[in-house]
């Protein structure tokens, strides 16, 4: 689990918050790094993945880039 916190004007993934989540999304591990690299798009996985709470903050996270090495 990690949390994306906002910071003044920056967001910032933490491991832990005291914060309580505006937007819970739970992404299998399997999808999400071919989501996060952009081998899968959001709308192919939809079905796979759980959004509570503010919706329109959800599906921003699943617009993420990530750069694995």
């Amino acid at each position: 689990s990690f949390f994306l916190v906002q910071k003044e004007d920056k967001w910032e993934l933490v491991a832990t918050t005291s914060r309580s989540p505006e937007s819970y999304i739970q992404i299998p591990g399997a999808i999400a790094w071919k989501l996060f690299c952009k081998n899968l798009t959001p709308e192919l996985v939809m079905d796979k993945i759980k959004i509570k709470g503010n919706v329109f903050l959800g599906r921003k996270v699943l617009e993420m880039v990530a750069v694995m090495a």
